[in-house]
């Protein structure tokens, strides 16, 4: 079903009181820490090993920038055909069926 631009607006401002009044989660919350912020300039550079160290550091993995933008989103754009970007994909497949 799609929706109207006005009625898609009703839905997030709905939704957006659900998650601030605890009834539904944020699964991706604003970041702006330094490592979050270096872990998406890492994506974006497509440097695996520094993205594998902050993963492995325990970097926020589901968090977003200030542009609403998520790490796999940031990989999937930024290094199409890279090494990160398969990482990346394979990552975010694992972490959408809990698989990790």
């Amino acid at each position: 079903m799609v929706l109207r631009k006005d009625q898609l607006e009703t839905k997030l401002k709905d939704d957006n009181q659900l998650i601030q009044s605890g009834v539904l989660r944020n699964e991706h919350p604003l970041d702006l820490s330094d490592d979050f912020n270096q872990f998406l300039a890492a994506c974006r550079r497509g440097d695996l090993r520094r993205c594998q160290e902050l993963i492995n550091s325990g970097v926020n993995l589901n968090g977003k920038d200030q542009f609403d933008y998520t790490p796999l989103i940031i990989v999937s754009l930024c290094s199409a055909f890279g090494e990160v970007a398969s990482f990346g994909v394979a990552f975010g497949i694992l972490l959408c069926f809990g698989s990790i």
